[in-house]
């Protein structure tokens, strides 16, 4: 008892050490001024997330393209420790560290990762730019509570219902712009090769939301009905199911619609075994057997996506709501036909109504499969939508700020 005692008092005394320096960072991190210098490249940091694989990946990505087109960027991986690949759980103050010797003029904060740890310990000068990348339902957005956004927060939400979200924590319009995924341009590109009449999906299986929502079984068959039947989910239709059921619409929305329509769009596909060849890519599919005959496993991201997309004629694009996705973007860069969900009635514009192949029934995607291709190139979907595109924006919109602020 005496010796747990003093390791618990030693280990207390750790955290306040680490604390108390990380309070000291805070108030450095929060002093340190940016100089602007026209001509001179503006300074990127990212805070890549040990909890976020993707984000990992978009943080890196994104990073590249801000370099390519000349600024300077420090990208601090939670990730790694001494150069090891083996995830650590870092005190914040590391890279507190990195942030306050780097001096910033834009952190860019995908899915306001920095409030991850305390939004008390994590302060930016009031001259550097915050471009924060909303892509989930993240409790800053669904909650609706006020937020003391900085002047110099600049918002990206993934979709319009984001955007309303936004607003409703006290977001400033002239800080907020909808805009969709964008994707590595120099890892998915059309390759020129051989393809193959087959189609692919690549992406996990979900897991029953009831597994974390116990007693959302009914809503969960009333939403696979609507989806055999082929029927549209409307926005008004999934408000007038939230109202049935108690439930919150973003949480149909973005948990019980993906598991739905993945789930329902790949039984149909495997259904159709013997019109065209099938592959499935991702994890978690031993779960379901109607999908696990076709699968082949997971691909790592990047290179062996690609060429998987490169050697395919179509490829199975599943999302419930959104028509500006990664996925999509990957896809078509590669040169494949898209096979999409319908979901236009609730997704944002554009549509790109002419530059896929559509299915909302088993019936509508055996005809897809059939042939056909769409009568716009869906390649032109990607267009201005990479990654180096992106940083131009970011760079042009911090330079054209600077100058409005001047004037």
């Amino acid at each position: 008892a005496v010796f747990a005692g003093i390791v618990v008092a030693v280990l207390n005394a750790a955290h306040q050490q680490r604390l108390a320096k990380a309070q000291r960072l805070a108030v450095q991190c929060a002093t340190i001024r940016p100089e602007f210098i026209p001509g001179q490249p503006l300074r990127i940091f990212f805070l890549a997330t040990r909890h976020r694989p993707t984000f990992r990946h978009t943080a890196y990505d994104q990073a590249q393209a801000f370099a390519k087109i000349g600024c300077q960027t420090m990208l601090f991986d939670e990730s790694l420790l001494a150069g090891s690949n083996i995830p650590e759980v870092l005190g914040l103050y590391h890279w507190q560290e990195s942030l306050a010797a780097f001096n910033p003029h834009v952190v860019i904060d995908l899915n306001y990762n920095f409030t991850w740890h305390s939004s008390n310990l994590v302060q930016l000068h009031p001259d550097v730019f915050k471009i924060i990348e909303i892509f989930d339902p993240i409790p800053l957005v669904t909650h609706g509570d006020p937020v003391p956004w900085r002047k110099r927060d600049l918002l990206y939400p993934l979709t319009s219902y984001y955007e309303k979200q936004l607003y409703a924590t006290g977001a400033n319009p002239n800080q907020v712009m909808v805009r969709g995924f964008s994707y590595n341009e120099q890892t998915f590109f059309d390759q020129a090769l051989p393809r193959r009449r087959k189609i692919i999906f690549v992406g996990n299986a979900y897991i029953n939301p009831a597994q974390k929502a116990p007693g959302c079984e009914p809503l969960i068959a009333q939403l696979e009905e609507i989806f055999a039947a082929g029927e549209a989910f409307t926005p008004a239709r999934i408000e007038q199911l939230a109202r049935k059921y108690s439930y919150p619409e973003y949480w149909i929305r973005d948990h019980m619609l993906g598991y739905v329509v993945r789930k329902g769009s790949l039984h149909w596909l495997c259904a159709l075994a013997d019109e065209i060849e099938i592959e499935i890519y991702g994890n978690q599919w031993e779960s379901d057997p109607l999908v696990y005959p076709f699968s082949k496993g997971a691909l790592p991201h990047g290179k062996q996506v690609a060429q998987a997309y490169n050697e395919a004629e179509y490829v199975l694009v599943i999302h419930p709501y959104d028509l500006q996705s990664r996925r999509l973007l990957e896809v078509v860069a590669c040169g494949a036909t898209p096979v999409v969900y319908d979901c236009r009635a609730i997704a944002d514009r554009p549509h790109w109504d002419d530059h896929c192949l559509w299915y909302r029934s088993r019936a509508s995607l055996s005809a897809a499969l059939s042939g056909l291709q769409p009568p716009l190139p869906p390649h032109l979907i990607c267009s201005g939508r990479s990654y180096t595109d992106f940083a131009r924006h970011i760079v042009n919109r911090v330079q054209h700020w600077l100058r409005a602020e001047a004037s």
